[in-house]
């Protein structure tokens, strides 16, 4: 898990890191969640075992493709575009856009468990 200081800082400057986690990692991030969104289907893995996978349809679903997709742009910014002097305010603003739609699809998906 990262650290919340870390978020503030640059990413690292390896270059297979940079490509695998920034850019392939996010993508597929990013991929999959769109497709939780347009099927309406979305599995989330908790504690990263098979066993308390948790299978989601409808809203549900959607609200996680969205948190799937904000994690995807926070790896994006952070580990792609942040080590960059130049883009440096960019990924900062790009990561904060990201938490805020990371919130937004937690608080809907909370929200439609708890109410529905």
């Amino acid at each position: 898990m990262i650290p919340s200081d870390d978020l503030c800082d640059p990413g690292p400057r390896d270059i297979a890191r940079v490509w695998a986690v920034g850019f392939v990692g996010a993508f597929g991030l990013a991929a999959y969640g769109e497709i939780c969104i347009y099927s309406q289907s979305a599995i989330w893995i908790g504690r990263f075992r098979a066993a308390h996978a948790m299978h989601c349809q409808g809203a549900g679903a959607i609200a996680l493709g969205i948190v799937y997709l904000g994690v995807a742009g926070l790896l994006h910014f952070h580990f792609f575009w942040s080590w960059r002097e130049r883009f440096g305010g960019f990924a900062q603003l790009g990561k904060i856009m990201s938490l805020l739609v990371v919130a937004a699809g937690a608080f809907f998906f909370i929200f439609h468990f708890w109410f529905d």
